[in-house]
């Protein structure tokens, strides 16, 4: 079975919309939502200065990347061609002929433009409470131990209040940092 992965796809340009749609409904008619998971048009909200008409500035959305819009899906063959073949789209970002997936931190970067974190789309089911020990497995406290005080499912992040030289220290640590005692 195929990698989820993430892939630039170009469409016309202005017709980003119209692809996505296209694309979406093709999806939905062929039963293709097991291959094909997510598509995104890359952009953010944008606050326009008030003219002169205007009484208040202005909220629109602003296209990244106009003429492209991303995909995410498993790599096969069968569904290049067949988002490829969908009205609108012109092609996927390639290298030579190989099609090529979005690097993890240049998906990040868009996310990040979007005003999207990567940890609120893959947020997960969190299983740990405050007062719960837990050991931390990386970074500058390695093997120290603390008794958790705060969880942050969005962020990914939890504080721990950790002795350090005899002190309580709070530190804060990602949550695939750490591992519950």
């Amino acid at each position: 079975m195929a990698e989820r992965r993430w892939y630039i796809v170009h469409t016309y340009a202005g017709m980003e919309q119209k692809a996505k749609l296209n694309l979406e409904q093709k999806v939905t008619s062929m039963s293709m939502e097991e291959q094909i998971f997510e598509i995104i048009i890359p952009e953010k909200d944008v606050t326009e200065p008030k003219g002169k008409k205007d009484k208040k500035p202005k909220q629109t959305k602003k296209r990244l990347f106009p003429g492209y819009i991303i995909v995410e899906m498993q790599e096969t063959n069968e569904n290049v061609e067949f988002v490829r073949n969908t009205p609108g789209v012109t092609g996927f970002v390639t290298i030579g002929k190989k099609v090529v997936p979005l690097d993890p931190m240049e998906l990040d970067s868009i996310f990040r433009q979007m005003g999207i974190a990567e940890d609120d789309k893959k947020q997960v089911e969190i299983e740990i409470e405050v007062g719960q020990r837990a050991r931390i497995l990386e970074g500058p406290f390695t093997d120290s131990y603390g008794v958790i005080q705060e969880v942050d499912a969005v962020r990914g992040k939890l504080k721990l209040a950790v002795n350090i030289f005899n002190r309580e220290t709070t530190v804060e640590v990602n949550i695939d940092q750490i591992e519950e005692i």
